[in-house]
């Protein structure tokens, strides 16, 4: 019973390339999850699989993602870093409590927006310093010292990469 079915309604069948996982048909979006395989270099892939509607916005989704990778160079090897750890402790289904690869993109796109703004208070980069301010450091151990005071510091210390 409830497997997945084609449109003349008979059972949907697996080829030799693709397998079909799981339909989830109770989604703004209806998707279809597949595993495919290449024989050839012998890999394994899973595939999401939309009907194109009203609600589908993939891909002005795919289009701007383009654009995010072309205009921050650290986006691509960050998000793939981060991608292969969310993977790997099983949180990359977002119907199952996981997060979404485009969720990990738009997160890593305000982290690196933010993390390379000139703080208020501060004249230079990356240096606290000087009478009644605390610091603290930045998310994801980037080495960037945040300022936060009277405005009386700020200044010191070159970026040094």
């Amino acid at each position: 019973g409830g497997g997945a079915e084609w449109e003349d309604g008979g059972p949907a069948r697996d080829t030799d390339w693709i397998a079909v996982k799981k339909v989830i048909d109770r989604t703004y979006t209806p998707i279809i999850k597949a595993e495919g395989y290449d024989a050839y270099s012998d890999l394994v892939m899973q595939i999401d699989i939309s009907m194109h509607g009203a609600a589908h916005t993939g891909l002005a989704s795919t289009a701007f993602v383009t654009e995010l990778v072309k205009s921050l160079r650290p986006l691509k090897p960050l998000a793939l870093v981060l991608k292969e750890l969310v993977k790997q402790h099983g949180l990359n289904d977002p119907y199952r409590g996981g997060i979404s690869s485009y969720a990990l993109v738009l997160m890593l796109t305000y982290f690196l927006f933010h993390c390379n703004r000139p703080q208020p208070g501060g004249s230079g980069g990356g240096g606290g310093g000087g009478g009644g301010n605390s610091t603290n450091a930045s998310p994801a151990g980037s080495g960037l010292v945040r300022t936060r005071g009277d405005g009386g510091g700020g200044g010191g210390g070159g970026g040094g990469g």
